[in-house]
């Protein structure tokens, strides 16, 4: 599997491929997001897409990151992922995360989902610091 982050001006060439993998993530941010607003981010910058394909340039996951800025650290987000056999590429994931991450001044990273998350990662170095609860009105 390869992995590679797509500029901003590819965005058009690979979107239809990444936002069918990534719709599932997506919906289940509690009306937060849409899949048209997560194409916004990743074509105007704000946001970064990846993708992991097989030897036959068939694209098996994509995903999206930002960097956030706090008052104190800046962290790479791991926002939206989406697509088959995840868990056992993850290794491929957090070396060029981690690497890129670096290369562009950012202190860690971290991403918000189900709890099985923390399970997967962990030996990877990432460990639960607090849990998302919310409720609606």
């Amino acid at each position: 599997m390869n992995l590679t982050s797509i500029l901003p001006e590819y965005i058009d060439t690979f979107w239809p491929m990444a936002a069918e993998l990534l719709e599932p993530a997506v919906e289940m941010s509690g009306g937060r997001y849409d899949i048209e607003s997560v194409e916004y981010l990743v074509k105007n910058g704000f946001n970064q897409l990846w993708v992991m394909y097989d030897d036959d340039d068939k694209i098996r996951i994509a995903f999206t990151t930002a960097i956030e800025n706090y008052p104190r650290r800046r962290m790479l987000a791991i926002t939206f992922l989406g697509g088959d056999d995840f868990v056992n590429n993850i290794g491929i994931v957090d070396d060029t995360l981690s690497e890129w991450a670096i290369a562009h001044g950012c202190d860690g990273a971290e991403i918000m989902g189900r709890k099985g998350w923390e399970r997967a990662l962990s030996p990877f170095g990432f460990k639960a610091s607090y849990v998302t609860v919310e409720k609606e009105f």
